[in-house]
């Protein structure tokens, strides 16, 4: 296997595994904050491809594997986000929750 594809494989793993903790939605998976089996067959089977490919080809495989990592964190940007307005929305609420008008 091309060494330069172990790295982004890692980090693919990672933010797979990332993007299930953080997911909440259990009508994909049916077991919430964990990822399916399959998403981690799906980074095994994409980055072992390029891993096969021939050593003159290890700058574009490289390439190719860093931009499936940069495209799973980018996908996941918006993920991030809602987790940190969820989290501001969830102070507001708590500031809120404890006065009184009366």
């Amino acid at each position: 296997m091309n060494p330069s594809i172990t790295t982004p494989a890692i980090v693919e793993t990672i933010l797979v595994t990332a993007r299930g903790a953080l997911s909440s939605s259990a009508k994909d998976n049916p077991i919430p904050h964990l990822p399916l089996p399959s998403e981690y067959l799906d980074v095994l089977v994409v980055f072992g491809i390029l891993g096969l490919l021939p050593q003159r080809w290890s700058k574009v495989t490289t390439l190719i594997a860093w931009g499936f990592v940069v495209a799973t964190g980018l996908n996941m940007a918006g993920a991030f986000s809602k987790l940190s307005a969820k989290s501001a929305g969830n102070t507001t609420q708590t500031g809120n929750a404890g006065s009184t008008n009366g």
